[in-house]
Protein backbone atom coordinates (compact mmCIF):
# COMPACT_ATOMS: atom_id res chain seq x y z
CA UNK A 1 0.00 0.00 0.00
CA UNK A 2 1.28 3.40 -0.95
CA UNK A 3 1.58 6.00 1.81
CA UNK A 4 -0.69 8.99 1.60
CA UNK A 5 1.02 12.20 0.70
CA UNK A 6 -0.74 15.54 0.80
CA UNK A 7 -0.69 17.55 -2.37
CA UNK A 8 1.90 20.26 -2.54
CA UNK A 9 0.84 23.73 -1.41
CA UNK A 10 -0.02 26.18 -4.07
CA UNK A 11 2.33 29.09 -4.22
CA UNK A 12 0.77 32.53 -4.01
CA UNK A 13 1.35 34.73 -6.96
CA UNK A 14 2.22 38.33 -6.10
CA UNK A 15 0.39 40.72 -8.35
CA UNK A 16 1.97 44.07 -9.08
CA UNK A 17 0.46 46.93 -7.09
CA UNK A 18 -0.95 49.84 -8.93
CA UNK A 19 0.84 53.05 -8.15
CA UNK A 20 -1.06 55.08 -5.51
CA UNK A 21 -0.38 57.65 -2.76
CA UNK A 22 -1.40 57.16 0.84
CA UNK A 23 -4.05 59.58 2.10
CA UNK A 24 -2.61 62.20 4.47
CA UNK A 25 -3.43 61.77 8.17
CA UNK A 26 -5.86 64.37 9.64
CA UNK A 27 -4.07 67.12 11.48
CA UNK A 28 -5.36 69.11 14.42
CA UNK A 29 -5.61 72.85 13.97
CA UNK A 30 -2.52 74.76 14.95
CA UNK A 31 -2.34 75.57 18.67
CA UNK A 32 -2.51 79.27 19.46
CA UNK A 33 0.60 80.92 20.72
CA UNK A 34 0.33 82.62 24.11
CA UNK A 35 3.03 85.19 24.65
CA UNK A 36 4.34 85.58 28.18
CA UNK A 37 1.81 87.29 30.44
CA UNK A 38 -1.18 86.96 28.11
CA UNK A 39 -2.93 83.97 29.73
CA UNK A 40 -5.30 86.12 31.73
CA UNK A 41 -8.28 83.72 31.73
CA UNK A 42 -6.23 80.74 32.88
CA UNK A 43 -4.68 82.78 35.66
CA UNK A 44 -8.09 83.96 36.88
CA UNK A 45 -9.48 80.43 36.86
CA UNK A 46 -6.54 79.20 38.91
CA UNK A 47 -6.89 81.96 41.48
CA UNK A 48 -10.63 81.43 41.79
CA UNK A 49 -10.29 77.76 42.71
CA UNK A 50 -7.26 78.20 44.92
CA UNK A 51 -8.14 77.52 48.58
CA UNK A 52 -8.52 80.77 50.47
CA UNK A 53 -5.58 81.10 52.80
CA UNK A 54 -5.44 84.07 55.11
CA UNK A 55 -2.53 85.38 57.16
CA UNK A 56 -3.09 82.66 59.76
CA UNK A 57 -3.10 79.70 57.38
CA UNK A 58 -5.81 77.44 56.01
CA UNK A 59 -7.90 77.43 59.20
CA UNK A 60 -9.28 80.88 58.39
CA UNK A 61 -12.74 82.02 57.29
CA UNK A 62 -13.46 85.11 55.23
CA UNK A 63 -16.39 87.21 56.40
CA UNK A 64 -17.64 89.62 53.77
CA UNK A 65 -19.90 92.66 53.72
CA UNK A 66 -20.27 95.57 56.09
CA UNK A 67 -23.32 94.16 57.89
CA UNK A 68 -21.19 91.18 58.98
CA UNK A 69 -17.69 92.62 59.29
CA UNK A 70 -18.58 95.59 61.50
CA UNK A 71 -20.61 93.57 64.08
CA UNK A 72 -17.77 91.05 64.22
CA UNK A 73 -15.25 93.83 64.88
CA UNK A 74 -17.49 95.36 67.53
CA UNK A 75 -18.06 92.04 69.35
CA UNK A 76 -14.53 91.89 70.71
CA UNK A 77 -13.38 88.51 71.93
CA UNK A 78 -15.93 86.27 70.24
CA UNK A 79 -13.68 85.53 67.26
CA UNK A 80 -9.94 85.51 66.73
CA UNK A 81 -9.56 88.18 64.03
CA UNK A 82 -6.55 87.90 61.73
CA UNK A 83 -6.77 90.87 59.36
CA UNK A 84 -9.12 93.34 57.70
CA UNK A 85 -8.94 93.59 53.91
CA UNK A 86 -10.22 96.79 52.30
CA UNK A 87 -10.33 98.00 48.73
CA UNK A 88 -7.26 99.91 47.64
CA UNK A 89 -9.15 102.99 46.48
CA UNK A 90 -11.71 102.91 49.31
CA UNK A 91 -10.37 105.88 51.23
CA UNK A 92 -10.08 107.99 48.10
CA UNK A 93 -13.79 107.62 47.33
CA UNK A 94 -16.21 109.75 49.28
CA UNK A 95 -19.40 108.16 47.99
CA UNK A 96 -19.42 104.74 49.67
CA UNK A 97 -22.36 104.86 52.05
CA UNK A 98 -24.93 102.66 53.76
CA UNK A 99 -27.73 104.58 52.05
CA UNK A 100 -28.40 108.12 50.91
CA UNK A 101 -27.22 110.13 53.97
CA UNK A 102 -29.26 112.77 55.73
CA UNK A 103 -26.44 114.21 57.83
CA UNK A 104 -22.67 114.03 58.19
CA UNK A 105 -22.76 111.17 60.68
CA UNK A 106 -24.68 108.95 58.26
CA UNK A 107 -22.33 109.94 55.46
CA UNK A 108 -19.42 108.09 57.10
CA UNK A 109 -18.50 105.15 54.96
CA UNK A 110 -18.82 101.54 55.95
CA UNK A 111 -15.18 100.93 55.17
CA UNK A 112 -14.03 103.92 57.23
CA UNK A 113 -15.98 102.62 60.22
CA UNK A 114 -14.44 99.19 59.84
CA UNK A 115 -10.95 100.69 59.55
CA UNK A 116 -11.47 102.85 62.63
CA UNK A 117 -12.61 99.91 64.77
CA UNK A 118 -9.83 97.64 63.50
CA UNK A 119 -7.16 100.30 64.01
CA UNK A 120 -8.28 100.94 67.59
CA UNK A 121 -8.18 97.20 68.33
CA UNK A 122 -4.72 96.79 66.77
CA UNK A 123 -5.97 94.58 63.92
CA UNK A 124 -3.88 94.45 60.76
CA UNK A 125 -5.43 96.39 57.85
CA UNK A 126 -4.47 95.23 54.35
CA UNK A 127 -5.14 97.08 51.09
CA UNK A 128 -6.24 94.76 48.29
CA UNK A 129 -7.53 94.94 44.75
CA UNK A 130 -11.18 94.28 44.02
CA UNK A 131 -10.18 91.10 42.17
CA UNK A 132 -8.37 89.77 45.24
CA UNK A 133 -11.28 90.71 47.51
CA UNK A 134 -13.60 88.83 45.17
CA UNK A 135 -11.28 85.83 45.44
CA UNK A 136 -11.31 85.96 49.24
CA UNK A 137 -15.11 86.20 49.37
CA UNK A 138 -15.55 83.57 46.64
CA UNK A 139 -17.17 86.14 44.33
CA UNK A 140 -19.82 86.97 46.91
CA UNK A 141 -20.79 90.60 47.65
CA UNK A 142 -18.22 91.92 50.10
CA UNK A 143 -19.75 95.33 50.78
CA UNK A 144 -23.25 96.45 51.67
CA UNK A 145 -23.36 99.05 48.90
CA UNK A 146 -20.96 99.97 46.12
CA UNK A 147 -20.08 103.61 45.36
CA UNK A 148 -23.11 105.73 44.53
CA UNK A 149 -23.24 109.24 43.16
CA UNK A 150 -24.93 111.30 45.86
CA UNK A 151 -25.57 114.11 43.36
CA UNK A 152 -28.07 111.94 41.51
CA UNK A 153 -31.72 112.08 42.54
CA UNK A 154 -31.91 108.29 42.19
CA UNK A 155 -28.44 106.91 43.03
CA UNK A 156 -27.46 103.82 41.09
CA UNK A 157 -26.22 100.89 43.12
CA UNK A 158 -23.54 98.86 41.38
CA UNK A 159 -21.86 95.56 42.12
CA UNK A 160 -20.79 95.44 45.77
CA UNK A 161 -17.09 95.37 46.61
CA UNK A 162 -14.75 96.48 49.31
CA UNK A 163 -14.63 94.70 52.70
CA UNK A 164 -13.41 91.26 53.86
CA UNK A 165 -12.41 90.12 57.36
CA UNK A 166 -10.13 87.12 57.94
CA UNK A 167 -11.16 85.32 61.14
CA UNK A 168 -10.78 81.99 62.88
CA UNK A 169 -13.88 79.73 62.87
CA UNK A 170 -16.29 80.14 65.75
CA UNK A 171 -15.76 77.97 68.79
CA UNK A 172 -19.26 76.59 69.40
CA UNK A 173 -19.68 74.94 72.79
CA UNK A 174 -21.70 71.76 73.12
CA UNK A 175 -24.35 71.63 75.86
CA UNK A 176 -26.38 68.78 77.33
CA UNK A 177 -29.50 70.53 78.69
CA UNK A 178 -30.85 73.69 80.33
CA UNK A 179 -31.08 73.80 84.11
CA UNK A 180 -34.05 74.70 86.27
CA UNK A 181 -35.12 78.34 86.15
CA UNK A 182 -35.89 79.48 89.69
CA UNK A 183 -37.31 82.99 89.67
CA UNK A 184 -37.23 85.03 92.87
CA UNK A 185 -39.61 87.69 91.64
CA UNK A 186 -40.70 89.23 88.35
CA UNK A 187 -38.29 92.17 88.55
CA UNK A 188 -35.02 90.60 89.71
CA UNK A 189 -32.51 89.19 87.25
CA UNK A 190 -32.43 85.40 87.39
CA UNK A 191 -29.44 83.16 86.72
CA UNK A 192 -29.75 79.70 85.23
CA UNK A 193 -27.30 77.34 83.53
CA UNK A 194 -26.66 75.46 80.31
CA UNK A 195 -25.14 72.15 81.35
CA UNK A 196 -21.98 71.28 79.41
CA UNK A 197 -21.05 68.15 81.35
CA UNK A 198 -21.94 66.58 84.64
CA UNK A 199 -19.99 69.24 86.54
CA UNK A 200 -19.36 72.03 84.00
CA UNK A 201 -22.03 74.69 83.45
CA UNK A 202 -22.41 77.92 81.49
CA UNK A 203 -23.99 80.63 83.63
CA UNK A 204 -26.72 82.59 81.85
CA UNK A 205 -28.43 85.67 83.25
CA UNK A 206 -32.01 86.47 82.30
CA UNK A 207 -33.21 90.04 82.59
CA UNK A 208 -37.02 90.24 83.00
CA UNK A 209 -38.85 92.41 80.49
CA UNK A 210 -42.23 94.13 80.79
CA UNK A 211 -43.67 91.79 78.16
CA UNK A 212 -41.84 88.61 79.14
CA UNK A 213 -40.90 87.09 82.49
CA UNK A 214 -39.28 83.86 81.31
CA UNK A 215 -36.45 82.92 78.91
CA UNK A 216 -37.21 81.49 75.46
CA UNK A 217 -34.76 79.30 73.54
CA UNK A 218 -34.84 78.02 69.98
CA UNK A 219 -33.91 74.42 69.11
CA UNK A 220 -33.16 73.48 65.48
CA UNK A 221 -33.52 69.88 64.35
CA UNK A 222 -31.20 69.30 61.37
CA UNK A 223 -31.60 72.57 59.43
CA UNK A 224 -29.19 71.97 56.55
CA UNK A 225 -29.63 75.01 54.31
CA UNK A 226 -27.17 77.80 55.26
CA UNK A 227 -29.47 80.53 53.96
CA UNK A 228 -32.35 79.24 56.09
CA UNK A 229 -30.11 78.85 59.13
CA UNK A 230 -28.82 82.40 58.74
CA UNK A 231 -32.32 83.82 58.33
CA UNK A 232 -33.49 81.95 61.46
CA UNK A 233 -30.59 83.34 63.50
CA UNK A 234 -31.40 86.82 62.22
CA UNK A 235 -35.03 86.53 63.39
CA UNK A 236 -33.96 85.00 66.71
CA UNK A 237 -31.62 87.91 67.42
CA UNK A 238 -34.12 90.52 66.22
CA UNK A 239 -36.90 89.28 68.52
CA UNK A 240 -34.57 88.79 71.50
CA UNK A 241 -34.38 85.01 71.71
CA UNK A 242 -32.24 84.03 74.71
CA UNK A 243 -30.33 81.22 73.02
CA UNK A 244 -30.17 78.77 70.12
CA UNK A 245 -29.20 75.10 70.23
CA UNK A 246 -28.68 72.97 67.11
CA UNK A 247 -28.12 69.32 66.35
CA UNK A 248 -24.41 68.69 65.97
CA UNK A 249 -24.87 66.31 63.02
CA UNK A 250 -26.74 67.02 59.76
CA UNK A 251 -26.81 70.77 60.33
CA UNK A 252 -25.39 73.52 58.14
CA UNK A 253 -21.94 74.61 59.37
CA UNK A 254 -21.71 78.08 60.87
CA UNK A 255 -19.65 79.48 58.00
CA UNK A 256 -19.46 82.93 56.34
CA UNK A 257 -22.52 82.17 54.19
CA UNK A 258 -24.62 81.64 57.33
CA UNK A 259 -23.14 84.77 58.90
CA UNK A 260 -24.02 86.83 55.84
CA UNK A 261 -27.57 85.43 55.71
CA UNK A 262 -27.96 86.26 59.41
CA UNK A 263 -26.98 89.89 58.68
CA UNK A 264 -24.33 89.67 61.40
CA UNK A 265 -26.54 88.07 64.07
CA UNK A 266 -24.21 85.07 64.20
CA UNK A 267 -21.38 87.41 65.20
CA UNK A 268 -23.16 89.06 68.11
CA UNK A 269 -25.44 86.42 69.66
CA UNK A 270 -24.06 85.27 72.99
CA UNK A 271 -25.57 81.79 73.23
CA UNK A 272 -25.41 79.59 70.14
CA UNK A 273 -24.68 75.97 71.00
CA UNK A 274 -24.84 72.44 69.65
CA UNK A 275 -25.99 69.23 71.28
CA UNK A 276 -25.23 65.60 70.50
CA UNK A 277 -28.81 64.42 71.00
CA UNK A 278 -31.64 66.90 70.64
CA UNK A 279 -34.13 64.38 72.02
CA UNK A 280 -32.07 63.97 75.18
CA UNK A 281 -31.57 67.74 75.43
CA UNK A 282 -35.32 68.35 75.31
CA UNK A 283 -36.14 65.50 77.69
CA UNK A 284 -33.67 66.63 80.37
CA UNK A 285 -34.63 70.29 79.96
CA UNK A 286 -38.31 69.35 80.35
CA UNK A 287 -37.45 67.49 83.55
CA UNK A 288 -35.91 70.77 84.76
CA UNK A 289 -39.16 72.66 84.22
CA UNK A 290 -38.90 73.89 80.61
CA UNK A 291 -42.00 73.82 78.41
CA UNK A 292 -41.30 72.43 74.93
CA UNK A 293 -43.22 73.69 71.90
CA UNK A 294 -42.85 71.67 68.72
CA UNK A 295 -44.04 72.53 65.21
CA UNK A 296 -45.29 69.19 63.87
CA UNK A 297 -48.44 69.72 61.78
CA UNK A 298 -49.16 65.98 62.04
CA UNK A 299 -49.15 65.92 65.86
CA UNK A 300 -52.27 64.61 67.66
CA UNK A 301 -55.10 67.14 67.67
CA UNK A 302 -55.13 67.44 71.46
CA UNK A 303 -51.50 68.59 71.41
CA UNK A 304 -51.90 71.22 68.69
CA UNK A 305 -52.11 74.91 69.51
CA UNK A 306 -53.48 76.83 66.53
CA UNK A 307 -52.22 80.40 66.42
CA UNK A 308 -55.35 81.51 64.54
CA UNK A 309 -57.59 80.81 67.55
CA UNK A 310 -58.04 83.32 70.35
CA UNK A 311 -56.18 82.53 73.57
CA UNK A 312 -56.97 83.65 77.08
CA UNK A 313 -53.55 82.70 78.51
CA UNK A 314 -50.14 83.71 77.13
CA UNK A 315 -48.04 81.06 75.43
CA UNK A 316 -44.95 81.78 77.54
CA UNK A 317 -45.91 81.11 81.17
CA UNK A 318 -42.68 79.32 82.09
CA UNK A 319 -39.19 78.87 80.60
CA UNK A 320 -39.82 77.79 77.01
CA UNK A 321 -38.04 76.03 74.13
CA UNK A 322 -39.37 76.28 70.56
CA UNK A 323 -38.34 73.40 68.27
CA UNK A 324 -38.17 73.71 64.47
CA UNK A 325 -37.68 70.79 62.10
CA UNK A 326 -35.66 70.48 58.91
CA UNK A 327 -36.63 71.91 55.52
CA UNK A 328 -37.73 68.67 53.91
CA UNK A 329 -38.73 66.06 56.49
CA UNK A 330 -39.70 68.48 59.25
CA UNK A 331 -39.33 67.49 62.86
CA UNK A 332 -38.20 63.93 63.51
CA UNK A 333 -40.65 61.69 65.37
CA UNK A 334 -38.19 61.00 68.18
CA UNK A 335 -37.83 64.75 68.73
CA UNK A 336 -41.57 65.40 68.54
CA UNK A 337 -42.22 62.90 71.32
CA UNK A 338 -40.42 65.21 73.74
CA UNK A 339 -42.65 68.22 72.97
CA UNK A 340 -45.54 69.12 75.25
CA UNK A 341 -47.51 70.99 72.56
CA UNK A 342 -47.15 71.90 68.89
CA UNK A 343 -47.70 75.41 67.54
CA UNK A 344 -49.60 75.36 64.24
CA UNK A 345 -49.64 78.23 61.71
CA UNK A 346 -52.91 77.92 59.81
CA UNK A 347 -52.90 78.72 56.10
CA UNK A 348 -55.63 79.28 53.56
CA UNK A 349 -58.19 76.52 53.09
CA UNK A 350 -57.21 76.17 49.44
CA UNK A 351 -53.43 76.36 49.48
CA UNK A 352 -52.90 74.40 46.27
CA UNK A 353 -50.99 71.55 47.88
CA UNK A 354 -48.64 73.81 49.87
CA UNK A 355 -49.18 72.60 53.42
CA UNK A 356 -46.34 74.40 55.20
CA UNK A 357 -44.07 77.43 55.21
CA UNK A 358 -40.36 77.71 54.69
CA UNK A 359 -38.66 76.98 58.01
CA UNK A 360 -37.10 80.45 58.24
CA UNK A 361 -40.46 82.13 57.53
CA UNK A 362 -42.18 79.94 60.13
CA UNK A 363 -39.43 80.80 62.62
CA UNK A 364 -40.05 84.52 62.17
CA UNK A 365 -43.80 84.17 62.71
CA UNK A 366 -43.52 81.90 65.75
CA UNK A 367 -40.80 83.96 67.41
CA UNK A 368 -42.91 87.08 66.90
CA UNK A 369 -45.85 85.35 68.59
CA UNK A 370 -43.75 84.13 71.52
CA UNK A 371 -41.47 87.14 71.97
CA UNK A 372 -43.14 90.06 70.22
Amino acid sequence: MRAFRPPPRARATLLPLSPCRAAPLPQSPPRPHFPEGSRTYAARSFVRHTPKVGPGGKNVEMLYGGNVVIPCLQKAGKRDIQALYVRQDASASGHIVYRVPTDEEEARTVIERAEAIASKAGISIQRASTAYLDTLSDKRPNQSLDPVDLNLKCPQIHRPKGLVLAVRPLDIERIRCLSAFIQRDEETNTTYHAAVGKQNNIEIEFVPKPTRKFPVWLALDQVVDPQNLGAILRSAHFFGCDGVVMTEQDTAPLNPVVSKASSGALEVMSHIHTTLSLSKFLRESAENGWHIYGTDIHAPAKRRVHLSTERTAPLVCEPTILVLGSEGAGMRAEVGKNCHDHLIIDGAEESGGVDSLNVSVAAGILLHVLLG
